[in-house]
């Protein structure tokens, strides 16, 4: 079988690419098709909007195509190693110890927990004085996450917390942008950066020790345990800060800004806010919504989809190939080739979506989401990597 050749980017979409990911993807390089290529300093690319592909690369051929030098090299450096930047025989161990706290069981068993940390988080923010919305839902989702799953008593110190992820986020992010920046951070003292960051979730890391709570097992305890377990692969001596920082990474500002713009669109949006509203008190008001509440609110988790299609908290998800593979027919990469599934443009392309950059939560009544492509929307990835 022999591959179509994908068109190429000019220098100077190269640079526009190299600019803003996210911006050129889903703008110019649509009319690119869903699938194109670029050289940038060391890496040959392929960018990727084809839910066909998406599936391939993602899971049918996932063993072909891991977490490699761009972006999660980077990441591991700047926030250590962990089960989201890892792949392989470490991460499908991580994933075993850490998959009895993620089932449903359990995030009902959370519900009292997030509860009490919204109603205490809204109280601070009840009289009407205006927040940075991003910082504000940052720091509930820090001390959801540090409660829940890592047994904190007390949400004090969850603004520095969340600075400090931000921070190694925009490092991270920096360092990768240009594939000549991790040698220039040895320089500009971003990679000392990146040190005093990982001190400070040490110091977290045994906060959170120091207050472990008597009872359950948490996801802390079941962490400090994998230095006792002769079953466990060769695991890095700082597993259990580098999980926190994970956890942490991937429920801030992500998840934050998620609802940001789940709020942002309903405030462009009165109607669709008023239908929400009367969704939501129809349920009543004599008790606080419940875990059991949660499938009944349809039109909310529809205003949520398209929230997440128009503004993926992840805009490209990078693999790196294993092999000279062919992909579909079409995608022919390379052993060392980056592939980056481009999230945003898959969901803007519309060769997909009828009226892409509308915000029309109906598009996922039941019926129509029944027509769509199984992977044309990924807002969290797809595959055993799945968010």
């Amino acid at each position: 079988m022999t591959s179509r050749p994908a068109p190429s980017c000019d220098l100077r979409q190269t640079w526009a690419f190299l600019r803003d990911p996210a911006a050129f993807t889903a703008g110019p390089g649509l009319s690119m098709g869903d699938h194109y290529r670029l050289r940038i300093p060391g890496h040959r690319m392929h960018v990727v909007s084809d839910p066909d592909l998406v599936e391939q690369i993602l899971v049918r051929r996932a063993d072909s195509f891991v977490k490699g030098r761009i972006y999660w090299r980077e990441l591991r450096r700047t926030l250590g190693d962990s089960m989201g930047a890892l792949d392989g025989e470490r991460w499908a161990y991580l994933h075993r110890v850490q998959h009895p706290f993620f089932t449903p069981r359990a995030v009902r068993g959370y519900a009292r927990v997030i509860e009490d940390r919204v109603r205490n988080h809204l109280d601070g923010v009840a009289d009407g004085t205006p927040v940075p919305l991003l910082a504000s839902l940052s720091r509930l989702k820090a001390e959801i996450v540090l409660a829940a799953l890592f047994g904190q008593t007390s949400p004090s110190g969850t603004h520095e917390v969340v600075r400090r992820m931000a921070e190694g986020n925009d490092l991270a992010y920096w360092m990768t942008k240009f594939p000549w920046r991790p040698y220039l951070g040895r320089i500009n003292g971003a990679h000392r950066r990146a040190e005093n960051l990982l001190d400070f979730f040490d110091a977290l890391r045994a906060q959170l020790h120091g207050e472990r709570p008597g009872g359950p097992e948490t996801l802390l305890t079941a962490l400090e345990g994998v230095a006792t377990d002769e079953s466990a692969p060769a695991m890095p001596a700082d597993l259990t800060r580098n999980e926190i920082v994970f956890h942490l990474g991937a429920s801030t500002e992500t998840q934050a800004a998620a609802e940001g713009w789940a709020l942002y669109l309903l405030w462009r949006h009165p109607e669709v806010r008023e239908r929400v509203r009367r969704e939501v008190d129809g349920l009543g008001e004599d008790a606080p919504l419940g875990f059991e509440d949660i499938p009944k609110l349809e039109q909310t988790r529809r205003v949520l989809d398209e929230a997440l299609r128009l503004f993926p908290p992840v805009h490209g998800i990078v693999r790196e190939s294993t092999e000279d593979v062919l992909v579909g027919g079409r995608l022919r990469a390379r052993v060392g080739d980056t592939v980056l599934v481009s999230v945003h443009a898959l969901h803007r392309s519309p060769r997909w979506w009828t009226s892409p950059q509308a915000f029309e939560p109906e598009r996922f009544l039941p019926a129509r989401r029944a027509g769509y492509h199984r992977f044309q929307y990924v807002p969290f990835g797809a595959g055993r990597h799945v968010c």
